[in-house]
């Protein structure tokens, strides 16, 4: 038995509530009070806060027992029990509204009335542990969903319906493999998923899904079996983290560390090129400094003079791709070293990607370091070519102080 449950007494009749009241001691329970009409009754359930209320009907005043047992109700879960002589199907009619937990007719015995509140206290506390349960279900962060044992979907919270874009109508009634399937796993996924949950294991593991809109998301999912008392499978719970962000910045991290392998690369190939190119360039600037105007072979050095400038340009660019070019500011205009940067941009995004360079009409001059102004579009072509995408135009917006 429940032994010193607090429990409230209405009752209009004072012998009947002071009968009760000494009933309800002898059985081991804490009356908390006895109210004789509908509006005391709320209001000393509210300030007593009982675990159970035993209600008449029929009370004085204009709030009878069905009315204050709706207010109680509204206010807390608290369980109502009715103790009435009154028994037409109108009262009980009503008397449902109010959900009660026991309704016993008077004239009733010690034992009858032991029993009701018992049963109606125990059912309270299996109601209230359900209520919490849902409301910690619905209030979790990772997406939950209940299916039968043939994967028809049973239940699925908020945070489910926040993650695959299906509301709880769309939802409820479906087949997973119906409504959120990617396609991008192969059967045998899938049957092994199947064989591990069939034999009564809890599954875990990471998995491709497809939002409502034909987005892909990545979920960390553990689905487990319920079982009945004799050991068959009835239902599976999955619990499903979001991995979708996640997995988008270990793929940033991970193309950022390639970047800097091949940063480190392009900056010692440089390195080692501009030796070469001096000795190049150095060659060709002295014979054309000794060569007269009209000697033949000028051209050729000449050529040769243009091609190691040109080579020069490249060096410089892979040095501000690995950002060891020396800071040197100068009158630059930006709309020849955007142009100029073209060929190592495209090569760098790659043919799946539309390069378009559009330059307003007039560009005035501007003082900047022209490595760190190519540093700046080498930095923008990288982030947008993180994101797998088959075309993209890139734009480019270049703010440079006088």
């Amino acid at each position: 038995m429940t032994t010193g449950a607090r429990i409230l007494i209405v009752e209009d009749e004072a012998i009947v509530a002071r009968d009760i009241h000494r009933q309800l001691t002898a059985l081991g329970y804490d009356p908390v009070g006895i109210a004789a009409s509908g509006g005391e009754a709320i209001a000393l359930a509210a300030s007593s806060d009982p675990q159970l209320v035993l209600m008449d009907i029929h009370l004085v005043g204009p709030i009878d027992g069905i009315d204050a047992a709706l207010a109680i109700r509204q206010r807390s879960m608290t369980p109502i029990v009715f103790l009435t002589a009154y028994t037409t199907d109108d009262v009980v009619a009503r008397a449902k509204v109010a959900e009660p937990a026991g309704y016993i007719v008077k004239p009733f015995d010690e034992f009858e009335l032991r029993t009701t509140i018992e049963i109606a206290l125990y059912n309270d506390g299996l109601s209230r542990r359900v209520h919490l349960q849902s409301a910690a279900l619905n209030a979790a962060a990772n997406a939950i969903v209940i299916t039968g044992r043939d994967g028809t979907i049973q239940w699925v919270n908020p945070a489910f319906t926040t993650l695959t874009g299906y509301s709880e109508a769309e939802a409820l009634g479906a087949n997973p493999r119906d409504l959120v399937k990617s396609g991008a796993h192969p059967p045998k996924f899938y049957q092994r998923m199947w064989l591990t949950l069939l034999a009564g294991h809890v599954w875990e593991g990471e998995i491709i899904n497809r939002r409502k809109d034909g987005s892909h998301y990545f979920e960390e999912q553990t689905i487990t079996p319920v079982r009945t008392t004799a050991g068959e499978i009835t239902n599976f719970v999955a619990i499903k983290r979001d991995l979708t962000e996640q997995k988008r910045l270990q793929a940033q991290f991970l193309q950022a560390q390639k970047m800097e392998v091949v940063g480190r690369l392009a900056g010692g190939v440089a390195h080692d090129f501009n030796n070469l190119l001096t000795v190049i360039n150095g060659t060709a600037d002295l014979a054309l400094m000794d060569l007269p105007a009209d000697h033949p072979l000028r051209e050729d050095f000449g050529h040769i003079q243009d091609a190691g400038n040109r080579a020069a340009q490249i060096t410089r660019q892979l040095l501000s791709f690995s950002r060891k070019q020396i800071l040197a500011p100068a009158v630059v205009n930006l709309s020849t070293s955007v142009a100029g940067m073209a060929g190592l941009l495209r090569r760098l995004i790659g043919e799946d990607i539309d390069l378009a360079i559009i330059a307003p009409p007039t560009v005035e001059n501007v003082v900047v370091d022209p490595g760190q102004l190519e540093q700046v579009l080498l930095n923008l072509s990288l982030i947008h070519i993180s994101e797998p995408t088959r075309l993209r135009r890139i734009s480019y917006a270049v703010f440079c102080l006088k």
